[in-house]
C-alpha cells in the first residue's frame, strides 16, 4: 500500500523540523569544538584546493589563520568568576590592537605545531565538503560566513536522511506501520551532536543508509535493471570511502552477491545473472581499490592507520596479553556498552569544559538501546511468517552490532599510553560512537523492530507511535537543556557581525 497523504505530509514536516533543528546547533555551537573540528575544517580547505593530504601532516596556513581568529576558549575552559562575560571577547570582534594580535599568533602558532591526523581519512566527505566551500567562497562569503557554511552542508544532509528513513522503512518493512513514520520520527530528533559539525561523520549515516537500501533493492527484486546493480555498487564503495567503520556494508554487498547467484543457479538462469554479479562487484571494487591502492603507494599500507597508531604513541597488544583486557569481564563490558551508546546517540561535547550530558538522559539511551536490541536479536531468530522481513532485521542487526565488534577488536588491538582522554592506559576503550554512525538507519529499525516486540510480547495496550514519539520527544528536550549554555556564546554564528 503506498503512502497516504497525510502520511506524506507528515515525513515533509520532520524534514522541515529536521532542518531547523540541524541549523540551529549548527549556528549556536561556536567554531571550533572539542571533537578535532578544526583538523576536519584544515582537511576539507586542502581538498577545496584540489589537494588531498598526504597523510599526518601540518595544517595548511589559510585554515591556520581562520582558525586562530575564529575559534573560542568556551569548550575547554570554564568562565572565570565573572561568568559567561569573563571570556575575553572574540578575536573578529575585539579592537584591532597589539593585544588582538598577539592573542591570534599565539594560537595560530599552536595549531600550527600540531599535524592534522585526520589526514588519513577516506576522502568522500572531505571533497563533498570543499566543494561546498568552494560555492560559498564563489557567493561571496567569507571569515566565518564560510565556515558555518561548511556546518551548514549538515542541514541538507539530515532532511534527505530523514527522508532515507521513511523510503528505508517503507521499502523493507512494508508490513511494519510503526516503523514508517517512527522511523523518520527518532532520525529526526536523533541528538548526535555530529550533525552540527563538520565532520565526516555527518555524511556517513545518509550515504551508508543509501547503500543498504540499494542492496535491498537488488537483492529483492527478481530483475533490477543493470544500473540498479551499478548503483548499489558504487553506493556500498562510497560509503565505505567516507567512514571505514561502514566497511560491514561491504560483507553485505558480497552476501547480495552470493545469495542472486545461488537463486539464479537454483532455477537455471546463472548465465543471465553473472553480469550483473559482475558489474556490482567491479563498480563497488573499482573505487575502494582505486583509494586503497593510492594509499599503498603512500604509505606502504592500504588505510595507513599505522601512521594514526604511532602518532597517538599506540603499540600493539601482544598475543599474550589480548585476553587480559578489561572488556573481557562484566564491568569492562557494561563500561564499553554504557560510553558506546552514549557517544553515539550523543557525541563527546564539551562546554566550559564540562561534558554535556546527565544521568537521567544516559540512563534513557543505554537502557532503551540495550532492552530493544536484545529484543529485535531475539525476534530476528525466531521464526516468523515473513522471512523478507526477518532478513532484513538480521540484516540491520549485523551492521550494528559489527561496528561494535570493530570497535571492540580495535581497543583490545593496542597498548595504550597515559593520558587524560580514552583510550588510555587506565581506560582502554575505542567507543567513540560516532564513527559507527553509518549504521544510525538500521539501527533505528532494529530499535524499533525490538520496542514493537516488548510492547507485543508484553502485552501492553500502547500505540507503538506514541511511544517512539515520547523517545523522540525526550531526546530533543533534554538535548535544548543540555546545549541551552551554548546560544548565550558571543563566538557563535548568531553574535557575527
Amino acid at each position: 500500500m503506498p503512502p497516504t497523504v497525510r502520511e506524506k505530509a507528515a515525513v515533509g514536516v520532520l524534514c522541515v523540523l529536521a532542518g531547523i533543528r540541524v541549523f540551529l546547533y549548527s549556528a549556536a555551537f561556536p567554531m571550533f569544538n572539542n571533537v578535532d573540528e578544526h583538523f576536519h575544517f584544515d582537511t576539507v580547505w586542502k581538498c577545496s584546493r584540489g589537494r588531498l593530504p598526504r597523510g599526518i601532516e601540518p595544517c595548511s596556513p589559510e585554515a591556520v589563520r581562520l582558525m586562530a581568529l575564529y575559534s573560542t576558549p568556551e569548550y575547554f575552559r570554564a568562565p572565570a568568576a565573572g561568568g559567561a562575560d569573563a571570556y575575553p571577547p572574540p578575536p573578529w570582534a575585539a579592537p584591532f590592537d597589539e593585544e588582538r594580535k598577539a592573542r591570534v599568533e599565539r594560537l595560530a602558532h599552536e595549531l600550527q605545531s600540531s599535524a592534522n591526523h585526520e589526514g588519513i581519512q577516506p576522502p568522500v566527505y572531505f571533497v563533498i565538503a570543499g566543494a561546498w566551500y568552494r560555492l560559498g567562497e564563489a557567493l561571496g562569503l567569507r571569515g566565518a560566513s564560510v565556515l558555518y557554511w561548511i556546518r551548514f552542508l549538515n542541514i541538507p544532509l539530515e532532511m534527505l536522511l530523514v527522508y532515507l528513513a521513511h523510503r528505508f522503512a517503507r521499502s523493507v518493512y512494508p508490513r511494519r506501520r510503526v516503523l514508517h513514520l517512527g522511523a523518520p520520527l527518532l532520525v529526526a530528533g536523533f541528538p548526535q551532536s555530529a550533525f552540527y559539525s563538520i565532520s565526516n561523520c555527518a555524511l556517513s549515516p545518509l550515504i551508508a543508509g543509501a547503500a543498504v537500501l540499494a542492496l535491498f533493492h537488488v537483492h529483492e527484486k527478481e530483475r533490477p535493471s543493470r544500473a540498479a546493480f551499478a548503483l548499489a555498487g558504487a553506493a556500498a564503495a562510497c560509503a565505505f570511502l567516507t567512514m571505514y567503520l561502514n566497511a560491514p556494508i561491504l560483507l553485505v554487498l558480497a552476501a547480495v552477491v552470493l545469495g542472486r547467484l545461488r537463486r539464479a543457479h537454483g532455477r537455471g538462469s546463472l548465465r543471465e545473472e553473472l553480469p550483473n554479479a559482475i558489474v556490482l562487484v567491479l563498480v563497488a571494487g573499482a573505487g575502494v581499490s582505486a583509494w586503497l591502492g593510492r594509499n599503498y603507494l603512500i604509505f606502504g599500507a592500504l588505510t595507513a592507520f599505522h601512521q594514526y597508531a604511532d602518532y597517538w604513541g599506540w603499540v600493539p597488544r601482544p598475543p599474550g596479553r589480548i585476553w587480559v583486557h578489561p572488556i573481557f569481564t562484566p564491568h569492562g563490558i557494561g563500561v564499553f556498552w554504557t560510553q558506546l551508546v552514549v557517544t553515539y546517540f550523543r557525541v563527546e561535547l564539551v562546554c566550559h569544559g564540562a561534558g554535556l550530558s546527565s544521568a537521567g538522559i544516559v540512563l534513557v539511551y543505554v537502557g532503551s538501546a540495550a532492552a530493544f536490541v536484545l529484543a529485535a536479536i531475539v525476534f530476528a531468530v525466531g521464526r516468523g511468517e515473513d522471512g523478507r522481513e526477518r532478513y532484513a532485521d538480521r540484516v540491520c542487526l549485523f551492521l550494528f552490532l559489527g561496528s561494535v565488534f570493530l570497535l571492540a577488536a580495535l581497543s583490545v588491538r593496542f597498548e595504550y599510553r597515559d593520558w587524560k582522554y580514552a583510550p588510555s592506559r587506565d581506560h582502554p576503550y575505542v567507543f567513540a560512537g560516532r564513527l559507527m554512525l553509518g549504521t544510525l538507519v538500521p539501527f533505528v529499525m532494529s530499535y524499533l523492530t525490538g520496542l514493537d516486540g516488548i510492547l507485543t510480547k508484553t502485552r501492553l495496550r500502547l500505540p507503538r507511535l506514541v511511544v517512539a514519539g515520547v523517545l523522540a520527544l525526550t531526546m530533543v528536550v533534554s538535548e535544548a537543556l543540555l546545549s541551552a549554555p551554548v546560544f548565550g556564546s558571543k563566538y557563535n554564528w548568531f553574535h557575527l557581525p
